[in-house]
């Protein structure tokens, strides 16, 4: 809480400070390096424009919307009182940028500990699931923190207006990221068996907020096929590859941060960044042993957030079938539980180093992520909606990317949907291929390329797009892989990119 009418002048500043200039830079990026998030730009906007008989979304493309999860972004992006999907998502940036550090706040608030903390949500917030363009993930983080404060009390507790909010919570995190919601459950049974003071019963009925997620998880599973496969996969996997994937885990240091620079320098840079919010709750955990009530920093919400992160990250696989990157999604869970565990043993205040160490690492992570954003805003200088052909050619475009990496961080791989994000163009793009997507190829309808997204490492596309109208190319194309692009015409160049028209024998 905040202690003193001196210390909240400090506070309130600062705090949204960051929050003030965080917002610019999202709205002054023309360009996001994220991986995924051209895809799902054009999820938004094949849904925004599907009926629209002026495209041909409809003609290649089916959309699921229920009971499917992961629908939140493209939905709030194809909202049509927003003049464009991308201003949209400048928006869903916006209300996350906003929701994480106050999210850690109302955490620390709910749980007695010092509100100076939160500052170490800002070091987080580019965290390993944004780079990646995970949008639905990494905007589910807020909803889980907040989701966590409103757990203190209520097993002891209880309260409608709680139980409300809790099934809230429950349901809009399904429609957000279904993991982050399995993870909220995990919190949820946790918390009850450790926490609950009455008997089954009353355990049970504590539990009912749970009920309408469980309902709808039901609906989804009997919608989907492979349950089979995932079961036979895990097994394989605790049985065996497990064990050898225990040490690189140790990754954690740097794995927020890490893309900001090339090699040792971006593992050095995330480490730094990392110690600094990472070590004013193990300096205070370390003071603390001994001497706090063990028993009750067991039974508070800090330690099982702290302990259900750290079995997240620690015990998941890396991927299961149709779903990549898994546990490297709960690092940044897995840090904040941690800094908000030091604030739970240390209640009665903050020291001035710890302080100054949040409010400096956070001023260096916002620089130094300005210049990566300002950085690759200036390499793709001319890559924008001019640079593809008009959406009135109906031509279909296909992406071959060999050179896929900004800063050793492959975030080209999907840019060929900005056709369809900028031009309305039909393009190939594995966003139907998602396990979670709501976007999915029409069966019987018009024909569309599997797309290779790995193609630098290989000949990449094996033929498959022969038959395309355009080919967009990122970096020199070798020998192995020239017969792509002869016989087109070379349409637009603003190196490394390169727009092939179609074969000149056409």
């Amino acid at each position: 809480m905040l202690s003193t009418r001196s210390d909240r002048c400090w506070f309130v500043p600062v705090f949204a400070g960051f929050i003030a200039l965080h917002l610019v830079m999202i709205w002054t990026t023309r360009l996001f390096p994220f991986t995924d998030l051209p895809n799902h730009l054009a999820a938004a906007t094949i849904i925004r424009h599907y009926s629209d008989p002026a495209v041909s979304f409809s003609d290649y493309f089916k959309i699921e919307l229920f009971p499917r999860p992961n629908v939140f972004h493209p939905l709030f992006c194809s909202l049509k009182f927003f003049p464009s999907v991308e201003f949209a998502n400048r928006v869903f940036l916006s209300l996350y940028i906003l929701l994480l550090p106050l999210s850690a706040l109302f955490f620390l608030r709910r749980t007695g500990g010092n509100h100076w903390h939160s500052i170490a949500a800002f070091v987080l917030l580019y965290n390993y699931s944004v780079s990646w363009g995970f949008v639905g993930f990494f905007f589910s983080i807020s909803l889980v923190l907040l989701f966590a404060g409103l757990l203190v009390g209520y097993f002891e507790q209880g309260g409608s207006g709680k139980t409300a909010l809790l099934t809230l919570l429950f349901v809009s995190l399904f429609f957000v990221h279904a993991l982050a919601a399995l993870f909220a459950l995990l919190i949820f049974v946790v918390c009850g068996l450790i926490r609950s003071r009455g008997g089954p019963l009353e355990l049970l009925s504590r539990l009912a907020p749970a009920l309408p997620l469980v309902l709808l998880f039901v609906v989804w599973w009997r919608s989907q096929q492979g349950g089979e496969g995932l079961a036979r996969f895990l097994t394989v996997y605790y049985a065996g590859g497990f064990f050898q994937s225990i040490l690189p885990r140790a990754h954690i240091l740097f794995l927020d941060n890490y893309h900001l620079y090339k090699e040792w320098y971006g593992i050095l840079a995330g480490s730094a960044l990392t110690c600094a919010i990472a070590a004013p709750g193990v300096i205070s955990l370390i003071r603390a042993h001994g001497k706090s009530d063990r028993g009750r920093l067991v039974r508070s919400v800090p330690f099982i957030l702290f302990a259900c992160s750290l079995a997240s990250f620690f015990l998941l696989p890396h991927e299961i079938p149709q779903q990549t990157i898994l546990y490297q999604r709960f690092s940044v869970l897995l840090l904040l539980s941690l800094v908000f565990l030091g604030a739970c043993v240390k209640r009665s205040g903050i020291g001035s180093l710890p302080r100054t160490l949040y409010i400096a690492a956070a001023a260096v992570h916002l620089i130094l992520w300005a210049s990566y954003f300002a950085g690759f805003d200036s390499e793709n200088k001319g890559f924008d909606s001019s640079f593809f052909p008009p959406e009135k050619t109906g031509g279909r475009l296909a992406g071959l990317i060999m050179d896929h990496e900004y800063r050793n961080h492959a975030v080209y791989l999907h840019f060929p949907s900005y056709y369809t994000v900028w031009k309305g163009g039909i393009a190939a793009t594995s966003l139907v291929d998602y396990r979670f997507g709501s976007v999915r190829r029409r069966p019987g309808g018009a024909r569309l390329p599997h797309y290779k997204e790995w193609a630098g490492k290989t000949d990449g596309s094996q033929g498959r797009y022969e038959e395309m109208d355009y080919l967009l190319t990122r970096g020199n194309i070798p020998k192995l892989a020239g017969h792509h692009v002869s016989g087109r015409a070379l349409l637009r160049e603003i190196p490394p990119w390169r727009l092939y028209d179609r074969k000149l024998s056409d």
